[in-house]
């Protein structure tokens, strides 16, 4: 089952009214993906360092969107999603 990690460490699929998505693999070796209810495409994704460096902007272009982070080094990455409703999650890239 594809999990979530949001910053108060609880894991699960993320619900807030009408929008409902996941964020998996957590943690993850290359890519991430984003499967998002419909009122999320167009949404911004931002990725930051654990420094808050941002290091990765893309859009939500469909319902399952891929994310590649090969080119980062592993670590820890906060992702932020939205512009409205702006929601924070933690990534750990090993």
């Amino acid at each position: 089952m594809p999990t979530l990690v949001d910053t108060s460490n609880s894991a699960s699929i993320y619900k807030y009214p009408n929008i409902e998505f996941t964020i998996y693999p957590n943690p993850t070796t290359s890519r991430i993906r984003i499967k998002a209810s419909t009122n999320l495409i167009r949404q911004n994704i931002t990725i930051y360092t654990s420094a808050g460096v941002e290091v990765l902007s893309d859009v939500i272009e469909g319902e399952d969107t891929e994310i590649n982070l090969k080119g980062l080094p592993d670590g820890m990455y906060f992702i932020s999603i939205g512009d409205e409703f702006k929601q924070h999650f933690r990534v750990l890239k090993i």
